[in-house]
């Protein structure tokens, strides 16, 4: 597609080539772990302008859905998603209202780069919104960011070299992100900032949901696990 979506311009297709190669690769592993196939009903959850799903599509699956709240994706996902329509022979759709989704269809589902952003409350109501609609031999990927010990704080003096506009990001804050401590990250259910995001609790909740974590990988190198990755 000739015009990039805002979300993809961030990403993988970023100025930043270490952004670029990190976003990339995430998809690849996502890409993996899905091991989409032609029967798969897959729905991309909280899928922005629909990135991700873009690149699924010659791997032809049954049914493509995006499902992404109304916001500041959604007219970038309607242009795609028409594109799509357009020039490829697949079920390619959007959603912006969770209830309308049939409960237990899909059997694969992405969930990425959109925990870190939540509230814990918009967490759990994720999750039990996914619980609602997956299959129940379904799988579940989840990609969040790692924004706690040497990676975190590698990414969070990049900002505050950058100048860029992250809430609570002061030197005191960093420090805390590099050991894990807690920050707090103000009273909204939707948390523009990664800075303070801890994906272990993520982990926990994800488990006291009910959710069987079956495996977990870090990205974009192959060692050292969340030390070094992203």
């Amino acid at each position: 597609m000739e015009e990039k979506s805002k979300y993809a311009s961030q990403t993988i297709d970023s100025p930043s080539m270490l952004k670029r190669y990190s976003h990339n690769i995430r998809f690849s592993v996502g890409k993996k772990l899905l091991n989409i196939g032609k029967e798969d009903i897959f729905l991309d959850y909280g899928g922005a302008e629909g990135a991700f799903s873009q690149t699924l599509i010659n791997l032809s699956p049954k049914e493509i859905m995006i499902y992404e709240p109304p916001g500041d994706m959604t007219e970038g996902l309607k242009k795609n998603c028409a594109y799509v329509r357009e020039g490829f022979d697949i079920n390619y759709t959007m959603e912006s209202d969770i209830s309308k989704i049939k409960d237990n269809y899909f059997n694969k589902i992405a969930l990425f780069e959109v925990l870190e952003h939540l509230s814990e409350n918009l967490t759990k109501e994720a999750l039990q919104n996914i619980h609602r609609v997956i299959a129940a031999d379904g799988v579940l990927v989840v990609s969040v960011p790692v924004e706690i010990g040497p990676a975190g704080l590698a990414k969070n003096l990049f900002r505050l070299f950058k100048g860029e506009d992250h809430d609570s990001i002061t030197l005191r804050n960093i420090a805390r992100a590099f050991f894990g401590l807690p920050i707090y990250r103000g009273e909204y259910d939707y948390v523009n900032s990664h800075v303070g995001f801890n994906f272990y609790i993520t982990k926990k909740i994800l488990e006291n949901e009910g959710y069987k974590i079956t495996k977990t990988m870090y990205s974009p190198f192959r060692i050292m696990g969340w030390l070094i990755n992203s």
